[in-house]
């Protein structure tokens, strides 16, 4: 580590010449820089063109009248983060915004321009994000005076306009109530017939403030609170946030959790793929299978209550390490399932992909290019299927995976066929990382005690869920309680592709689309 955060620090230091700038080495990021809010933008350039950095989160925080913005970076040729934060004056509490140079700053800045009120000078389109139109002017509410239990006066006001139409063009609004269990949010499109000339979406219906309901909490508890921000990714983000404590208290997880953990994190992806190919079925008129896609992941998620006693993996992981252990019979029940799962799911993608009639509809529909997926931080299959090969299992690899043996499946047409395929390589994939990392298990101890922990201490903890890279920010408090937590979902890096893949296509291709995307709404309302 020694090696390769000086390694780091030399580069910056060597080619970066445009100002001042103070480089710390820290947990992870392993390397800290701060510059001047008026370097900012071009401080994040030079570590993304020079340094290859793609974005992982954005955080801001507040101690007493300051704020301070902290962009953090994956390097994935150096298998480290670096952090870039500047610290905002007082009095006007602005800084130059990074989006007109690095896309993929555009929703975090606009987060932080609603929550905590902070001024991104320059964002090429500085609207309302999380907050909605009937929401007061003026009050944030992640800001430390906001008091979340007083309720907030609502305005009587409207959605904007979509502007300037065509003739012929009309406005078809969908949502945010939906059909079946589906999430809230509202979808408006500008249509001429079947084709979607322009979209507005409006998420974030149900925000929960839960990055706030962390702050103050004991550490113990907020494991709770992780597997509940997104239930489909509930193992993934409990991971995250453990991992990340566990490195701000440099904590030596064992080996034995770590395999585990590996083996659960993999089940969740399996019955997650499962689910898509049995939704992505529906959306095709194959009612059939998806019958039997979802069949198989019914299994899995029995398999998972046998072995830790909830169909979500809830209630396993702990910072640490692990709150059971699995025993002997129990590994035999996992080895004997994904046996016969394994079978199962190979005779079901066989026939998913020789059937002509579910191939056509995902041919070309909703298409991704490669530098719009790079431009804009596209994370997960979404962006494997547009031919980026991230995957934080290999650029950062955490829990067992360093130690384990699997390809990241990459396909470079970016359509829905792709991001299917993708989802599909994953499934073998991850059959075979349980098989392996099952086969590794020796006996031993499944959990480190938590150290007494110090005022400021913070690092960054990371997973690859089923639907891509969950980075988790958390900062400790003066009593050993959490301080802050910043949550960054992969569906909040996903939606904004999203919308532009749909401009320009034609409605009948619209659910197809939303779901070989996978995208959650309850991944934005933190």
């Amino acid at each position: 580590m020694i090696g390769l955060t000086e390694r780091l620090q030399a580069r910056i230091a060597v080619e970066w010449k445009n100002g001042p700038v103070e480089i710390a080495a820290g947990m992870e990021p392993e390397v800290s820089c701060r510059v001047f809010p008026d370097q900012l933008p071009e401080f994040c350039a030079f570590v993304s063109r020079t340094l290859k950095g793609s974005l992982a989160t954005v955080v801001g925080t507040q101690e007493g009248d300051r704020f301070t913005v902290l962009y953090v970076f994956s390097i994935p040729d150096e298998h480290a983060f670096i952090g870039v934060r500047t610290s905002l004056d007082s009095a006007d509490r602005s800084f130059r915004s990074v989006t007109p140079v690095l896309h993929a700053a555009h929703w975090a800045e606009r987060e932080l321009h609603d929550l905590f009120g902070v001024v991104p000078l320059g964002h090429p389109g500085l609207a309302r994000l999380v907050l909605h139109p009937d929401w007061p002017v003026g009050v944030h509410p992640f800001r430390r005076e906001f008091d979340r239990f007083t309720p907030v006066p609502r305005l009587d006001a409207r959605q904007p306009d979509l502007g300037p139409r065509r003739d012929g063009e009309f406005e078809l609004p969908f949502g945010p109530i939906r059909a079946g269990v589906v999430e809230s949010a509202h979808f408006r499109f500008l249509t001429v017939g079947e084709e979607i000339r322009r979209l507005e979406m409006q998420l974030f219906y149900k925000h929960r403030g839960i990055e706030r309901l962390f702050e103050g909490q004991p550490i113990v508890l907020c494991p709770v609170i992780a597997e509940r921000i997104s239930g489909i990714s509930s193992f993934a983000h409990s991971l995250a946030f453990c991992q990340a404590v566990e490195r701000a208290a440099s904590i030596e997880v064992p080996v034995r959790a770590r395999l585990l953990r590996t083996i659960y994190a993999e089940l969740e992806r399996l019955y997650n793929h499962m689910g898509n190919l049995a939704n992505l079925s529906e959306a095709t008129s194959l009612r059939v299978a998806q019958a039997q896609c979802s069949l198989v992941q019914e299994r899995i998620k029995q398999l998972n209550a046998r072995l830790v006693g909830h169909r979500f993996l809830r209630g396993i992981n702990t910072v640490g390490g692990l709150r059971r252990d699995l025993s002997a019979d129990a590994l035999e029940d996992l080895l004997q399932s994904i046996d016969h799962l394994g079978r199962e799911c190979v005779v079901l993608i066989d026939l998913l992909l020789s059937t002509k009639s579910h191939l056509d509809r995902l041919v070309g529909t909703g298409v991704l290019p490669e530098k719009a997926a790079r431009d804009y931080g596209a994370v997960g299959p979404v962006a494997r299927g547009s031919g980026l090969k991230r995957d934080l299992r290999y650029d950062h690899p955490y829990a067992a995976y360093a130690g384990l043996t699997f390809t990241v499946p990459v396909y470079h047409y970016g359509d829905a066929l792709a991001r299917m395929r993708v989802r599909m390589d994953e499934i073998s994939e991850s059959l075979q990382l349980i098989r392996e990392a099952a086969a590794c298990l020796e006996p031993g101890p499944i959990r480190t005690e938590l150290p007494t922990l110090s005022a400021g201490q913070e690092a960054i903890g990371y997973a690859e869920s089923p639907r891509g890279a969950i980075v988790t920010y958390v900062t400790i408090g003066e009593d050993g309680t959490l301080r802050r937590c910043k949550i960054r979902s992969p569906s909040f890096s996903n939606w904004y592709l999203f919308q532009t893949t749909v401009e320009n296509t034609m409605m009948m291709d619209w659910p197809i689309n939303e779901r070989s995307f996978e995208l959650t709404h309850a991944g934005c309302d933190l």
